[in-house]
């Protein structure tokens, strides 16, 4: 549908309201199992004197996957949900991205909440 969007669009969006450079992504080497993928994004700093170092913000996803679009799109959800965690992004993800959002932010509250004894 045309209203959809992969996560790697929605986080580029938030960069650039953020008014962050766009997010840069690059494959990881050395993946086990072989044929396996997984990416790094990397979200730099509003303020172009901050970036690089200690100031960007680095995210890899734990787990490979066989697919090296996926494995993009499942590293930009690792970043979304760091970088706007209370956002209905569920509204614009295609399956199986929605779900994965949707399960995460599940996960989060019921962690930040625990249940009273």
């Amino acid at each position: 549908a045309q209203w959809q969007r992969m996560p790697s669009q929605l986080l580029s969006d938030q960069c650039k309201k953020m008014r962050r450079p766009n997010p840069k992504f690059k494959s990881l080497d050395n993946v086990k199992p072989a044929g396996h993928f997984k990416y790094r994004v990397i979200i730099q700093d509003a303020k172009a004197i901050k970036r690089g170092g200690d100031n960007d913000l680095f995210f890899v996803p734990a787990l490979a996957v066989s697919n090296d679009e996926q494995a993009k799109e499942e590293a930009a959800l690792l970043a979304l949900l760091h970088l706007t965690p209370n956002l209905p992004h569920e509204r614009k993800l295609p399956d199986p991205y929605k779900t994965t959002w949707l399960n995460t932010v599940k996960s989060i509250k019921q962690s930040s909440n625990p249940m009273p004894s």
